[in-house]
């Protein structure tokens, strides 16, 4: 139950069946998912992902603590910097 009811394990396991299935077209129905730092590869390819969208579309991105719940902790950011490299 621990993998489908935490939101970190939840982007892991997802990721995992993507890669497995090799079919990125059925699985759009979930947004690009950062597990940061956790995942420390990824801190690269994000950081690469906001400048090229920024450029295009100056997005917006949800923050989520790993372990919050109720809506604590999250907040909204358009700056790599604005994330803490270390929680």
């Amino acid at each position: 139950m621990n993998l489908i009811t935490r939101k970190n394990t939840l982007a892991k396991t997802l990721k995992d069946i993507q890669k497995i299935e090799g079919n990125q077209d059925e699985y759009d129905f979930i947004p690009r998912t950062w597990l940061l730092p956790n995942e420390a590869y990824e801190l690269h390819e994000f950081t690469r992902m906001m400048k090229i969208k920024k450029k295009a579309t100056n997005p917006l991105f949800i923050v989520k603590p790993e372990a919050g719940a109720q809506g604590n902790g999250i907040y909204l950011t358009r700056k790599v910097s604005d994330i803490p490299k270390t929680k």
